[in-house]
């Protein structure tokens, strides 16, 4: 982890989208959300040589996991997304687990589930519940 949140993932966004030859990009247990997720997502779809992009462990939302489905099924060199470990719900694995192509073979999704918020937070302060 090196604490990537959703200003750094968005500045890390203008930069994908400028770089025309990066080919896997690694944020994994980071701090990213929705926000930084979405504009992952648009630089995505600009970047003809990504292959790979795991955002494990993050805390993209339902906003973000949807905009990465866009953006990947819009994206016809990536390979392999993996979003496991997030915080978003059944739709958004669906739509994910949909964007898979001839050329996107690898999707994945497990153990993500929206983030229940109580009066004091996250319920039992676990992300996931």
């Amino acid at each position: 982890s090196n604490n990537i949140n959703d200003d750094d993932a968005s500045s890390l966004g203008t930069d994908l989208a400028q770089n025309q030859s990066l080919t896997s990009l690694h944020l994994a247990q980071n701090e990213i959300g929705d926000d930084g997720a979405v504009r992952l997502a648009r630089a995505l779809k600009g970047s003809p040589a990504m292959r790979e992009l795991n955002l494990m462990e993050n805390f993209v939302g339902d906003v973000g996991a949807m905009a990465l489905s866009e953006a990947a099924g819009a994206c016809s060199s990536l390979t392999s997304l993996n979003l496991s470990g997030n915080d978003f719900g059944g739709e958004s694995r669906e739509a994910l687990m949909g964007c898979r192509s001839a050329t996107l073979t690898t999707v994945h999704a497990e153990e993500c589930a929206p983030v229940v918020f109580d009066t004091n937070g996250p319920a039992g302060g676990q992300r996931g519940v």
